[in-house]
């Protein structure tokens, strides 16, 4: 799985652009519940990488409340 980012030339065509990231993500659909200062917030983990992953939550969260 490569990451690219699909960007339009001046022409209108795709270029693909270098993604900078060292692992590849794998994508996943887990429910979760996190918590952070003001509370829980449920959502579901969307993909994993060795260095992290992407959330979508039901509310926002505050900056720098959550520490990995």
């Amino acid at each position: 799985m490569k990451n690219a980012l699909p960007v339009e030339s001046e022409s209108g065509n795709p270029v693909p652009q270098k993604d900078l990231r060292r692992h590849d993500r794998m994508p996943v659909s887990l429910r979760v519940v996190v918590a952070d200062k003001s509370g829980l917030a449920e959502g579901q983990v969307l993909d994993l990488s060795p260095r992290g992953c992407r959330l979508r939550l039901k509310k926002h969260l505050i900056a720098g409340s959550i520490s990995g």
